[in-house]
């Protein structure tokens, strides 16, 4: 972590004991990691697809490929690279002989974006491809509703992707029992989608801290409550005025 991650974890410590500064110093701290570190590469373009279980990223992104964003190479997480696949069956199968807990599932994951993002995303995005993601480092937000510190998981998902910022990220947003609602009957759920309702409501929660450090100017929020036409009908103007297509 080196001495910076030590005297900011020593900072946070120091102020536990106010109401609701740990929070706030957290989130200065890491806000002021990103603006000072973040980069974004080009001349090729990215899109970031994030939400929750169930909120129809598939069906968005496929669409997307398919009808207005032509030519993109597509990545995921977890799993864009043969590695990452063996990562997603070991932290989120549910036939496991031995289930990571919330800090082995976040080095796991940082391992498997470093990897793609080393190796595709940024080399790519460099020499002109433009890319649409399948989720990124900011599904962290998984690890913190486990316990994970939030300024760890901002930390190792930026150092892991070159502290790469997207142009433009969609999020889906949708109401957790509503989510649940529609899995029902579904037989391709993870560890994480069996999880309860309050889970995924920190979940949705910590997406929205996330976006508060990562710079709100970059996200556009999807009501995934909507019709999956109107969901893209929605996407696809958003994109546009961001002129990504």
């Amino acid at each position: 972590v080196g001495c910076g991650g030590i005297a900011s974890s020593n900072l946070i410590k120091s102020c536990a004991k106010l109401p609701g500064m740990v929070e706030a110093v957290e989130d200065l701290l890491c806000k002021t990691m990103v603006l000072t570190f973040g980069r974004r590469y080009g001349p090729g373009k990215s899109l970031v697809v994030e939400g929750g279980s169930s909120v129809g990223k598939d069906t968005l992104v496929k669409r997307l490929i398919r009808e207005t964003l032509i030519g993109w190479d597509y990545s995921f997480e977890p799993g864009g690279t043969p590695f990452g696949m063996v990562i997603r069956e070991k932290v989120q199968g549910l036939a496991q002989y031995y289930e990571p807990n919330s800090e082995e599932s976040l080095l796991l994951y940082t391992l498997d974006r470093s990897l793609l993002y080393s190796h595709r995303v940024i080399p790519g995005v460099m020499n002109g491809t433009n890319y649409i993601l399948n989720r990124s480092w900011l599904s962290g937000s998984y690890q913190i509703a486990e316990g994970v510190p939030t300024w760890w998981v901002v930390l190792n998902g930026m150092r892991a992707t070159g502290w790469f910022i997207p142009n433009m990220i969609l999020y889906l947003d949708l109401d957790p029992d509503v989510a649940r609602r529609r899995m029902a009957g579904k037989t391709d759920v993870d560890r994480f989608d069996i999880k309860d309702a309050e889970f995924h409501k920190r979940v949705r929660n910590n997406y929205r801290r996330l976006f508060g450090i990562i710079g709100t100017g970059l996200v556009s929020i999807i009501n995934a409550l909507d019709s999956p036409q109107e969901v893209f009908n929605n996407s696809v103007r958003e994109i546009r005025e961001r002129y990504l297509a």
